[in-house]
């Protein structure tokens, strides 16, 4: 039978901002005005809508299991809907569809076609179903098993991992204003940013270590060979390296509130170079002898930067992992990169700065969980969230991209990722690597100070007349003259996209308006709620109106933040 996927939820942030401004007055203005919805919430119950055709309209659509693909004609037959995902764990059966099912009708049909076929629940290779800039996937999914199989279950939790990423990874509007300014302040410096590919001896090889539980397995081996590899340290795992006497050759870290407090308690070398975003704030430099800073291709840059790297997010584990691909080494090996836990009572390595903090308090305990697939195929699924499941498919991004000239492998017994080679570190034996100091010194020399025209350029337009074309494009977008079921879910979960087209957002050029993206999705997706949770066309229609209104008073409040270009 039907498996529905919800995640009703709105994450915002708590604390006084304009993303909390934003969301709050959406959903006081739209209780204020319709003091039934809550009753209606609690009830918790959602029905799919009668069109008048007598047809019905349904959320997205995964088909879990092809085969003869009938039950999908007959779905086709009676119901509307604005995607599905197809998947097919066995090629067999999916050839069988082929026979029963007409695909190019399909695409015809719904204007796009999502499918994936193989008996491995990779979440990146149907990822795009959720995609960042939609609505309604992220909130309500049905699931249609085709057959009872028992690979199933793990393709079901790889679904509830990709549908509640996005609301799961706060960073909020105000954090992203806060980026850029600091980005501006560290450009006036002349702070070191990555400038160019440092070029490695052919045998290279790096380590990047992270804190999961796994690496106490692999301290011992990881000390015989420091020698031999160039030794990347996610700031959570410095502590139990020093612990071990193990050398750090580069420290890296996301988080751009470090300082010196944090520092101490990371027990972070103040003496060896750290690798953080060009967004830092300037409070770590004090604690920090050599701070080397890096750019994301695909986030909100302050400015146009020359060499940034991609995939740096969301942890910090992937700008590690992003800056050693970048690098080009022969190998790879990820250490302590578990992102999934027997337990999550265990989810750090001992010796973790936070190993004995209060559990109420552990974000891996306070967020949604779910089943993954264990590096070690002799293991069972290990527990993940979806900020890890996250962080896993940007590595596997990134390890896609330079599957050619890298080789990944995989020591720690987590989550399996997709392009990683498992091994056990007692199986690895490692070459002399001579060169290494000098290899470790071309990555230092590769950041040079913030020079305009060297390393970075101003974007050619404003960012206030960028973001006026945002807003009218936007309003336009999620406008309905006529409220329709299909069009107004047609209308949420392509408006912003649409929109970020039209300022020019393509991939690589600016990315500045991104900083908008949460808290506009935010406001779309609380729109949603309240509309999906009515059956009648006039009660949905009146919502709609209001919301729509409510939204367009909230957004032509919103302005171009100030200090957030660098003075010319």
């Amino acid at each position: 039978g039907w498996n529905d996927l919800f995640n009703l939820r709105v994450i915002y942030p708590e604390k006084e901002s304009i993303h909390n401004r934003c969301v709050k007055k959406m959903f006081d203005r739209m209780d204020t005005t319709f003091p039934e919805h809550k009753i209606i919430w609690s009830n918790g119950k959602l029905n799919l809508k009668m069109l008048p055709d007598g047809r019905r309209f349904s959320p997205p659509i995964v088909f879990l299991g092809i085969f003869h693909g009938l039950h999908i004609a007959h779905l086709f037959k009676n119901t509307v809907f604005t995607d599905a995902l197809f998947l097919e764990p066995d090629p067999d059966r999916f050839e069988v569809s082929c026979y029963f099912l007409d695909y190019s009708e399909i695409v015809e049909r719904l204007g796009q076609f999502h499918i994936y076929v193989g008996e491995e629940a990779l979440g990146r290779h149907f990822a795009r179903f959720f995609f960042d800039y939609s609505v309604t996937p992220h909130m309500w999914v049905r699931v249609l098993p085709g057959y009872v199989s028992s690979k199933m279950p793990m393709f079901i939790e790889v679904l509830k991992a990709l549908q509640s990423t996005r609301s799961d990874t706060v960073f909020s509007h105000d954090d992203h204003i806060q980026g850029l300014r600091n980005a501006c302040s560290n450009i006036s410096r002349n702070l070191p940013i990555l400038t160019k590919r440092p070029k490695l001896e052919k045998r290279s090889v790096i380590a990047v270590v992270a804190s999961g539980p796994s690496l106490d397995h692999d301290l011992q081996w990881l000390k015989r060979n420091q020698d031999k590899m160039i030794i990347f340290a996610v700031h959570s795992s410095v502590r139990t390296l020093k612990q071990h006497g193990i050398k750090v050759d580069l420290q890296f870290s996301l988080d751009t509130l470090l300082n010196e407090e944090t520092v101490r308690k990371l027990e972070l070398y103040t003496n060896v170079p750290l690798v953080n975003s060009y967004k830092v704030g300037g409070a770590v430099t004090k604690a920090i002898e050599k701070l080397l800073l890096v750019g994301d291709k695909n986030a909100s840059d302050a400015v146009k930067l020359v060499c940034p790297l991609q995939y740096t997010t969301p942890s910090s584990t992937n700008l590690a992992f992003s800056f050693a691909c970048f690098c080009h080494p022969k190998e790879i090996y990820l250490l302590g990169c578990d992102m999934a836990f027997r337990s999550f009572e265990e989810s750090h390595v001992s010796g973790h700065h936070n190993k004995n903090a209060d559990k109420s308090e552990d974000i891996y305990q306070l967020a949604r969980q779910m089943l993954t697939a264990p590096n070690f195929t002799e293991n069972e699924p290990f527990q993940t969230t979806s900020f890890l499941n996250s962080t896993k498919m940007a590595i596997e991004a990134v390890i896609s991209e330079n599957r050619k000239s890298i080789k990944v492998y995989n020591l720690s017994d987590g989550a399996r990722i997709s392009g990683a080679i498992p091994r056990r570190s007692g199986d690895v034996k490692l070459s002399q690597y001579s060169r290494k100091e000098q290899d470790v010194q071309k990555m230092i020399i590769s950041f040079t100070p913030m020079k305009k025209h060297t390393n970075w350029q101003n974007y050619p337009i404003s960012g206030e007349k960028i973001f006026e074309h945002l807003k009218g494009d936007f309003l336009s977008n999620i406008k309905i003259e006529e409220f329709d079921w299909f069009e107004f879910s047609k209308r949420v979960n392509s408006a912003l996209f649409k929109a970020m087209i039209s300022c020019g957002q393509e991939m690589g050029k600016d990315y500045r308006m991104a900083i908008y993206n949460k808290v506009l999705l935010d406001l779309l997706c609380a729109w949603y709620i309240f509309v999906i949770f009515r059956d009648e066309y006039e009660d949905a229609a009146r919502v709609c109106m209001v919301g729509y209104n409510n939204i367009k008073t909230i957004i032509e409040e919103l302005v171009w933040p100030k200090d957030v270009t660098p003075e010319q």
